[in-house]
């Protein structure tokens, strides 16, 4: 039966995948990940488990904390290939590829981007396989295997060319982009050419196209173009560039200026990253000191389960205790009262025993014509009442139901 909460937890899983496959997760993510993988963990709801999972693998890379991060792909990993859910399988495979991708763990990565290509052809998802064979490209060309890096991109243009929807071919430029890149590295600059629109994003590209056909002018004017597109580390590049070209024009002048210019990049981009380590480092002091407060909060909740659980126990042992004991008390109660009516009938039968009358009764109660005067059977009576609480008395009380016979 779906209940509110579960419906209010699918609705919280779905924006966590919207973010996931923007690729916008962040540290941020990390409270609401860790719930649902909590939540889903305890409903036993296995493929919404992985999911979260995921996600919260994923916030943990987006951190710095590989480990981690490692540890819930591959536990969503597991859960997945149990369920065949070959979706999340895709997804997870991209993240521990990235995973290893970002620490340029190179080989590693590789066998992650291969599964997550044959999963999407198996689920004939073209545009999961251009991004796969995009992620390869980018491998490859960090290990300067130019033939293979040419074969993934030109692969993923080509799945990325068949998508219809325009925001499905987000892929088609960024593989362009680096396959010019890729040419014009290797001097092949008709190749490139045909792959670079005039437009922002090939800007970088045509300022290295005409500086490799030795176009300076047309070279310096793209340089230019970028120098603030890159931030201080790529504008510290780019200005090197541009003294190096002046300086063999002659132009010594400008490219000691440039050289100048590029020596204060070099210092803002150092300030720089050391602005982004100290911001990196604070994320991660973040999401750690989340992740310490939910762990001792877990540990808490759990000891006071014990402890209610202990509390429990006592009580009951308790209980039974004083219960056995009570029940203990009163057989002894009354076994001592039963005992002290043995007694008192003891005392009593003996008290008129001891009377005369009894001894006269008891010697003559073989003769046949011996008979109690009226005097001594009120005596008697007196006896017997005062001994068995009002026999007589109470015998008497039944006179209706007594014959006269009986009552002689």
């Amino acid at each position: 039966t779906t209940t509110e909460s579960d419906i209010l937890a699918y609705r919280q899983l779905l924006e966590l995948e919207k973010k996931f496959v923007a690729e916008a997760l962040t540290e941020y993510d990390f409270s609401l990940s860790d719930s649902l993988s909590r939540y889903y963990k305890a409903k036993d709801y296995p493929e919404k488990y992985a999911r979260s999972l995921l996600f919260l693998g994923n916030v943990c890379h987006a951190v710095g904390d590989f480990p981690t991060a490692l540890s819930h792909y591959l536990k969503a990993l597991e859960i997945s290939h149990q369920q065949a859910q070959p979706v999340i399988l895709g997804w997870i495979s991209q993240g521990i590829g990235d995973l290893y991708f970002d620490q340029r763990m190179f080989s590693e990565c590789m066998p992650y981007y291969q599964q997550y290509f044959a999963i999407s052809q198996a689920n004939n998802d073209t545009l999961r396989m251009a991004l796969a064979s995009f992620r390869m490209g980018l491998a490859h060309t960090i290990k300067n295997q130019i033939d293979s890096t040419i074969i993934f991109f030109q692969r993923a243009i080509r799945l990325g060319e068949q998508q219809q929807q325009t925001d499905n071919q987000l892929i088609v430029p960024l593989a362009k982009e680096k396959l010019a890149d890729i040419y014009i590295q290797t001097e092949q600059f008709d190749k490139a050419e045909q792959l670079m629109p005039r437009n922002a994003d090939n800007d970088q590209n045509w300022a290295y196209w005409h500086l490799g056909q030795q176009h300076t002018d047309s070279a310096v004017y793209y340089f230019l173009r970028i120098l603030d597109q890159y931030g201080w580390e790529g504008k510290a590049w780019f200005l090197r560039e541009l003294a190096t070209i002046e300086q063999n024009r002659g132009n010594i002048a400008q490219s000691n200026t440039y050289y100048r210019d590029m020596a204060i990049a070099n210092d803002s981009a150092q300030a720089q990253s050391q602005t982004n380590e100290t911001r990196r480092a604070n994320a991660q002091y973040n999401y750690n000191f989340i992740q310490r407060q939910r762990d001792a909060a877990a540990r808490y909740s759990q000891d006071l389960e014990h402890l209610l659980l202990a509390v429990c126990i006592v009580v009951m042992l308790a209980a039974y205790a004083v219960t056995r004991s009570f029940r203990n008390y009163k057989r002894r109660k009354e076994e001592e009262l039963e005992h002290e009516r043995r007694l008192r009938r003891e005392e009593e039968s003996q008290s008129v025993e001891k009377t005369a009358l009894f001894r006269i009764i008891k010697k003559n109660a073989d003769k046949d014509d011996f008979h109690l005067s009226e005097a001594e059977w009120d005596e008697l009576s007196s006896a017997i009442d005062l001994t068995y609480n009002r026999f007589t008395i109470r015998l008497l009380a039944l006179n209706n139901s007594l014959s006269e016979h009986e009552k002689s």
